[in-house]
């Protein structure tokens, strides 16, 4: 009895697991435009190159910071949200939005990659627009 109670829990504790990716299913370098503003001061572009490989990224960044750049640890939390953790220092000089930094909703077409930031109600009345289009160099 308690043999067939053991096998049912461990099963049960098997089948119940969902397996999580951290890699996402974008990992390669690109290139392309950063997408920058809000409803009040308009919409800055900018060039932008990402790297992402596994679970790493790396983002250059402008001398006006628009986008800043950034890099760490890159995972995928859902279907269609990845979660960049910068492992940076950085100065007050300007808008910490523009660090490749926090969620992510993503969309793959062909060799293009398409992320827009989620801003989990914490962008308040106003948030900003970011987002990145891009191509896939290798």
């Amino acid at each position: 009895m308690k043999m067939s109670l053991f096998l049912a829990l461990v099963s049960f504790t098997i089948l119940s697991c969902k397996e999580e990716s951290v890699q996402p299913i974008v990992d390669g370098e690109y290139a392309g435009k950063f997408y920058y503003g809000s409803m009040f001061a308009g919409t800055q572009e900018a060039a932008a190159n990402v790297r992402i490989e596994k679970g790493r990224y790396t983002s250059a960044g402008n001398s006006n910071h628009i986008p800043a750049g950034g890099s760490g640890k890159v995972g995928r939390v859902d279907d269609n949200i990845l979660l960049f953790s910068d492992e940076n220092a950085w100065t007050a000089n300007f808008d910490w939005n523009l660090i490749l930094d926090g969620k992510y909703s993503f969309e793959v077409k062909g060799d293009s990659l398409f992320l827009d930031k989620e801003f989990d109600g914490n962008g308040g009345f106003n948030p900003p627009v970011l987002r990145y289009r891009l191509k896939r160099l290798k």
